[in-house]
This record gives C-alpha cells, structure tokens and sequence, in this order.
C-alpha cells in the first residue's frame, strides 16, 4: 500500500510541472530539461541582413533562431530623381534607394481622363515621395445587347459606341465541373461573360495533392505540409521549425535575460505554421569578487550579482624561505596563497650535521677538508643535497676557500 502511494505522489509531482512548465522539452527517458547556451558566432540583424543565433544544450540539441532583418531608421527628407528617391537611414548610416511605387490613385487631377469602350483613359498615380505619373487605362469592354458566338469570337453590338464588334471571347473564372482529386483528373468550365453569347471552354486540370503553404505543427521541432485534397489520402512531408526571434515594439527580442540563480527565456516563432515557443536560456556563470580569506584552510568568493559564497582551498606558491636552517636552529618557509594572499609558516628542521662535516661522521676533520678539495678538482661527484655541508662560506659555490675554511675550524677545535 505504501509503494502504491508513493508511486501516485511521483506521478503527480511530473503532472505538476509538465503543467507548470509547459514550453520546456522533457525526454521522457531521461526527464532532462533542456537548457541552451548561446555559442559563438552568432551575428546580429542589421537593417539589410538577418541575424543568426545558435542555442546549444549539454545534451547536444541545437535550436538556431533567426533576428529579422530590421527596417531602416529613415529621417530627412527625400531625394527624387526620375527612376527612384532616396532617404537616409540613421541606423546603418547610408542614403537608401527606393523604386517609385506609383501605387495611389489621385482621384482628382486635370491629367485624368475615364477610358470608354473605343478610347485608352488616362490614370494619375503618386509614390510615397508625392511624385506622380500618368498611366494608359485599358479601353472598357464593349456592352453587348445579344452576342452571337463564332468559334474563338462572338459577334455582336455595343450598346454604348454602336459598332459591330467581333473580338475573342472574355471567359469567367471557371466553375469545377469534375472534381479534381490525388489520384484522378478534374475539369473547370469557363463561359464567356459577353451577354447572349453562351460559348463555353473546357479545361482539364492534372490529378494532384493539394498542399497546403502554410504547414502545421507537429511539435516543438519540426511542422508537416499535410495534403488537402482527401482526408483518406495521408500525403505529408515533415521539415524543421524555421525560427525567427519575437520582436518588441522597441526592436528588441522578446526574452528573459538569464541570470546566475535563474534561467532565461527567447521567445520565438516559426516562419511556416503557427508554432510560438520558447527557447530556456541556461544560467550564466557567477561574477566573482576577489578572493578573501575564510579560515586556515579555505578562501571565499562572492558573486557581486547574487551575493552567493563559493569557498575553496587555498593555492599555496612555492614558498620563501624567511630563515635557514642551521646546526644550532630551525628554519623558517612561509607560504602565500596566490588567491587572497593569506600566508602560513612551515619549520624547517635544524641540519643534523654542522656545516663542514661533508662526511656526516658527527666531527669536522682534515678529512671533510680533503673531500672538499677532491670536489673542487672534480675527482669526486658532490650530491645536491650536500651542497650545504660543502659550502662553509655560504657564498653559493665549493671553492679551495670552503677546504681552508674546514682546516681552520679544526686547529681551533685542536688549540682548545
């Protein structure tokens, strides 16, 4: 009974935060949370060129998210000649050139004149720069009172210019008269528009899958293009999300920025379906301070953002010997931590023998002087570690100078 209870109180803790959570994508093997790292590389969007960002998980998932290209910052007035005009941009700091768009009819002008079925009409069009042009307006179609068809034409009188008129038949859009399917062709039947005409034109359209240009989403990767045309046909093709980044008002990216205590969000967006989602932006690393002592043995962090303390052993240097060691007395080493400078003394332990005495016998005779002289005329190897017995005189080398010193340290030991 207890097992069963437990295994209910697991299953609806991951309800709670699949619930909570909804946009975060969850392997069901090995319930891990996605979180992605932006990597190097990445560009930002300028006002002619898309920006490219890569987002990458520890798992190795990789999401790319696209910053649309920004519009230009236009100020100024415009610069027209006759083929375009022009205005600065003060973002990217160039003159930008735009092909007149003659797109707005001026209803009212002397240049305009209405077209009729024997005579091109004359039309007034202004760029968003106020420059205009004057556009030919197609001859109106004639009015006819009872078209009679002829093969390709019809004949028949205008009501408006009363000419007798014979010119190609003007056809409708069409109405599906056999349906098109995957498998089967269809038929479209247009009839021309001219009154009393009649005639009629058939048209076989190809069997084929309808699909669709939007596609739908399947998940959080990819959307699929799904056929149309039948329910029972099951035609589809899956691609990747083609992720753009969701813009502010301000031209910004609609996100979270991550912090050292907590994930960030990217919201973003599929340019094919309806997918909206949003990419989990992994914790930034912490900002430490300098390091300062804790205790003997450990030094402290903190993070100037969070305040949280990350402690540490310290990092002792080589060391410095402060005191030598001699026959008589310990020496001294200290040693300083290269993170917080915190220092530590360590005892040398005082020679066992006294300098001279490069025998080691426990006495200071002719003989340490002879092994000297031995070392100096290269008759004999002197072991590192006996440099200081060997050297008397502490000047850094072995010298005939460190024997005599030897001799002289035994006659006053002999006169006493």
């Amino acid at each position: 009974m207890k097992k069963s209870r437990k295994i209910l109180a697991l299953i609806m803790a991951f309800v709670m935060i699949a619930t909570a959570v909804p946009m975060m994508s969850v392997s069901a093997d090995e319930e891990h949370v996605h979180e992605y790292v932006l990597q190097d590389g990445a560009t930002e969007a300028t006002c002619t060129e898309d920006g490219v960002a890569t987002y990458k998980c520890t798992c190795g998932d990789v999401k790319v998210a696209v910053t649309k290209a920004l519009d230009h910052k236009l100020i100024g007035s415009y610069k027209v000649d006759a083929d375009a005009h022009y205005k600065y941009c003060d973002r990217c700091k160039t003159q930008v050139k735009y092909v007149h768009d003659f797109r707005f009819e001026v209803k009212v002008d002397e240049r305009n004149k209405e077209a009729t079925c024997s005579e091109v009409g004359k039309q007034v069009y202004r760029c968003t720069c106020n420059e205009t042009i004057v556009k030919d307006v197609d001859k109106k179609n004639h009015t006819y009172e009872n078209a009679i068809a002829n093969g390709d034409n019809h004949v028949g009188k205008c009501t408006v210019c009363n000419a007798t008129i014979t010119e190609a038949h003007t056809w409708d859009e069409g109405n599906v008269t056999t349906t098109i399917k995957c498998n089967a062709d269809g038929e479209i039947t247009y009839t021309c528009t001219a009154t009393g005409c009649g005639a009629t034109k058939k048209e076989v359209v190809k069997a084929a899958h309808d699909i669709p240009e939007v596609a739908v989403s399947v998940n959080d990767k990819e959307h699929k293009f799904e056929c149309q045309r039948s329910e029972t046909c099951g035609v589809a093709t899956t691609e990747a999300h083609s992720l753009v980044v969701v813009m502010k008002i301000s031209k910004k990216p609609d996100m979270v920025e991550p912090t050292c205590t907590a994930t960030g969000t990217l919201k973003v967006k599929c340019e094919g379906c309806d997918y909206e989602g949003e990419i989990v932006l992994a914790k930034v690393s912490h900002t430490f301070g300098e390091f300062e002592k804790y205790d003997a043995d450990k030094h402290a962090q903190t993070c100037k953002d969070c305040k949280v303390v990350a402690y540490a052993d310290h990092t002792w240097d080589e060391g410095k010997v402060t005191k030598e060691a001699t026959f008589e007395a310990d020496g001294e080493k200290v040693y300083t931590c290269t993170g917080c400078k915190e220092t530590k003394t360590e005892v040398i332990a005082k020679l066992p023998y006294a300098p001279g005495d490069i025998n080691k016998s426990g006495d200071i005779t002719a003989v340490d002087a002879r092994i000297i002289l031995q070392i100096v005329a290269e008759l004999r190897e002197l072991d590192e570690a006996d440099m200081i017995y060997a050297d008397v005189n502490k000047d850094g080398k072995v010298t005939a100078v460190d024997a005599r010193k030897i001799l002289q340290i035994v006659a006053s030991d002999t006169s006493k």
